[in-house]
């Protein structure tokens, strides 16, 4: 699983960075988040003074106000409340939330349930005592350099998320929460990024603009197309531990859509003759390291996808694809064999790929 915390962006870069509209209809501001970035690009008619700045100003208010639902790295957010109670019962009021902070809690509970499901328990967001053990959680980081199996099994048995269960009581405006153990905690990082995504699209959808691109932290969500009718172009980072932020290994075009990509290649250590990545395997509760470098899902929604894209990591590319089946997503897979990368996809994805 994913934190939401200090890590570098790999997953791809946007080729239509540098360029600077002639007409000057772009309207372009960036800003910093979840321990990483984000940056958002808007085409309009006429872009009136000082919009960036307003906008800008209304996207920190709604991720600050995500974050202290769903950060394990701010004290007093819901989730750190949540995984620190020690209780098997606890409430969530109306009133105990930061301006529509407890609904993004809700909405990221339910929606990792839905992948907890979908993926068969790859994606299980109560592993955060793993995640900390293995020194990429909020605990700070740390290298393993003997891993103690018994610990890790004791971790494991604390872990399941259909272990928590949560009732609306909608006359005291009161969330109800129960812990089958109450040593159950939970992350949020594999759908947190891709989730902040798309609460921006949907901020900008509110406010009425219909092209767009956002990419927070490598999640990207695009909409519309560019003045000149082209499609959004996104590349997509070499999967190699020694590959530059801008090293391109393939590229795609979409519009209406949302992308992701996860992977183990940025995001390790090395203890002894060990490789330990983020990825922590669900089943076994140690780090997943497998021929599969990175998977970049293509889907209607990015908090779906980035779940599920942190689950391919763990699964590997054959039951990846078995999950995938079925759903409106397409995935490209590459992955080492030997010495060299080779590529593998859902047949849908190729529509989005440039030759």
């Amino acid at each position: 699983m994913r934190k939401i915390g200090p890590r570098q962006v790999f997953y791809f870069i946007l080729l239509s960075a540098a360029c600077k509209n002639p007409l000057d209809q772009l309207a372009f501001y960036e800003g910093k988040t979840m321990g990483t970035t984000y940056h958002v690009r808007i085409y309009l008619e006429d872009k009136p003074e000082g919009l960036e700045a307003q906008l800008k100003k209304a996207t920190d208010s709604l991720l600050y106000k995500i974050n202290m639902g769903i950060s394990t790295y701010e004290n007093n957010s819901l989730v750190s409340r949540f995984n620190h109670s020690g209780q098997e019962d606890m409430g969530f009021t109306d009133t105990d939330s930061l301006g529509g902070s407890l609904t993004h809690f809700i909405q990221c509970l339910t929606m990792s349930r839905k992948i907890f499901d979908l993926s068969r328990g790859a994606f299980d967001p109560t592993i955060m005592p793993l995640v900390n053990y293995w020194g990429f959680g909020y605990t700070g980081r740390h290298e393993v350099s003997q891993p103690d199996t018994q610990k890790i099994n004791e971790l494991l048995l604390h872990s399941g998320l259909d272990k928590i269960h949560f009732t609306r009581d909608s006359l005291a405006g009161t969330y109800l929460f129960h812990k089958e153990d109450t040593l159950l905690e939970l992350d949020f990082g594999g759908i947190g990024q891709g989730y902040g995504a798309d609460q921006i699209a949907l901020l900008l959808d509110n406010l009425g603009y219909t092209r767009y691109l956002v990419e927070l932290g490598g999640e990207l969500v695009a909409r519309g197309t560019k003045p000149d009718g082209s499609l959004w172009t996104v590349g997509l980072n070499t999967p190699e531990e020694t590959a530059g932020t801008r090293d391109v290994f393939s590229q795609v075009r979409l519009t209406g859509k949302a992308l992701t990509t996860s992977g183990n290649y940025r995001n390790f250590y090395k203890s002894g003759n060990q490789t330990f990545s983020h990825t922590i395997n669900t089943k076994t509760g140690f780090p997943e390291r497998s021929v599969l470098l990175s998977v970049t899902l293509i889907g209607n929604d990015c908090t779906s996808i980035d779940g599920m894209a942190t689950a391919c990591m763990a699964l590997g590319m054959g039951p990846c694809r078995e999950v995938l089946g079925g759903q409106d997503m397409e995935a490209y897979f590459i992955y080492r064999d030997g010495d060299h990368l080779r590529v593998d996809m859902t047949p849908g994805f190729k529509q989005y790929l440039i030759p």
